[in-house]
């Protein structure tokens, strides 16, 4: 149970198919709908990451950025989505640049504030990872901070740490 032929069965994938096509119809209806955009770019990450395949990112980006397009200000969401998108495909730099902007123009978000620290380990950057991450130790219990702590954790030989920020999340 649990396994296809094709391989694992990801028992959200029908969901989130379901919501891409109820925010594709939103679209639709508005088609300058920069919220509709987002969420979908989101929705295509997410079912990326669910399995989807490489096109769902691409598709996940083109919708981040025609957002970001329409506008800059309170699109946080579109932005975050857009760095994730450049991570999943390894274009550290360009997601460092799409990370930089984001806390520009939003840097009282926590989670916005964690990506440049996630990008900067992925480059090697340690002194600002460190600087990045250990800022953010407050905000530990936040589940999208706690499993980038727990990242930065291991990788610097505290397991026990990172298990501990991971268990607590959960």
């Amino acid at each position: 149970a649990g396994q296809e032929a094709g391989g694992p069965a990801f028992t959200q994938q029908p969901q989130r198919d379901v919501e891409i096509r109820v925010w594709g119809q939103a679209l639709a209806a508005d088609s300058v709908s920069a919220v509709a955009m987002a969420h979908l770019a989101a929705l295509y990450n997410q079912r990326a990451r669910e399995g989807g395949g490489w096109a769902d990112y691409l598709t996940g980006e083109q919708y981040a950025r025609r957002s970001l397009a329409l506008r800059v200000n309170r699109n946080g969401p579109a932005a975050a989505t857009l760095v994730a998108t450049l991570l999943a495909q390894h274009r550290f730099s360009e997601a460092r640049a799409a990370a930089a902007q984001l806390v520009a123009r939003e840097p009282d978000i926590p989670q916005y504030r964690s990506l440049p620290g996630e990008v900067a380990m992925e480059l090697g950057d340690w002194s600002t990872a460190h600087a990045m991450l250990d800022s953010l130790w407050r905000e530990r219990a936040v589940l999208s901070i706690a499993p980038r702590l727990a990242r930065w954790a291991e990788i610097n030989g505290r397991l026990a740490e990172a298990r501990t920020l991971l268990d607590s999340a959960r």
